[in-house]
């Protein structure tokens, strides 16, 4: 019998098209400073890929929305960015704010699962996109577009909700919960996890929201 209870419990995903409506409708009609997940200051992700990386890195955004974390990285001299989202209006709330800067970043209209272009990246960061995707299948699909898309020794910087009393919610949305085990299954044997551990996230409302991050190092697929 399945286990409803348990924050692994995989629940029917949307289709492709309703999954764009819904974070559409969210950014067109919330005022996203209030939204649980924003950041001021991204200070957490922004900590971990100056850990991880220099200034010369190829870096992805996914999920990037109107995330400030592109406006920061860029302030601090990285000149290789590029942030998806499945949201153009996301994206455009990010271009007209970064004004003329928005032409040093490479912007991808595009659900993460779809992505497919011609080049690899040193850092792939994910804050809170991993953790909307609730099926075995969805999942795997996901480590396939890291596994094509980051460079040999290439670092995953992945955020979610925490299997450790973490939200079973965002943005009306069931999620699947993760701690360093579950990671450990989904991701092994391709990566390696660097580091994992958990933080809090306190929300614009004052609420707060326990992450599970884990850093991945991409080994390469062996003589496969």
């Amino acid at each position: 019998m399945v286990d409803e209870s348990s924050p692994f419990f995989l629940i029917p995903r949307m289709n492709r098209v309703e999954y764009r409506d819904h974070w559409e409708q969210v950014f067109q009609t919330k005022d996203t400073r209030q939204v649980s997940w924003y950041q001021e200051v991204p200070a957490q992700s922004l900590t971990l890929i100056e850990r991880f990386c220099t200034p010369g890195a190829s870096i992805i955004e996914v999920g990037g929305g109107d995330s400030r974390l592109p406006d920061e990285l860029l302030l601090r001299g990285y000149e290789n960015i590029t942030v998806l989202d499945i949201s153009n209006t996301a994206l455009e709330v990010t271009r007209n704010r970064l004004g003329e800067r928005s032409n040093l970043v490479h912007w991808i209209v595009s659900n993460v699962l779809d992505l497919k272009v011609d080049r690899t990246f040193d850092v792939w960061h994910d804050r809170a996109v991993f953790h909307f995707l609730n099926t075995v299948e969805d999942q795997e699909v996901y480590k396939d577009r890291l596994v094509n898309h980051l460079t040999i020794d290439g670092m995953a910087i992945i955020g979610g909700f925490s299997a450790n009393d973490g939200p079973f919610k965002c943005s009306g949305l069931e999620v699947a919960r993760h701690d360093r085990s579950s990671m450990t299954d989904l991701f092994s044997p391709e990566f390696e996890i660097v580091e994992s551990f958990e933080a809090v996230h306190t929300t614009p409302s004052g609420g707060s929201q326990n992450f599970q991050w884990t850093i991945l190092r991409f080994g390469g697929l062996g003589d496969e």
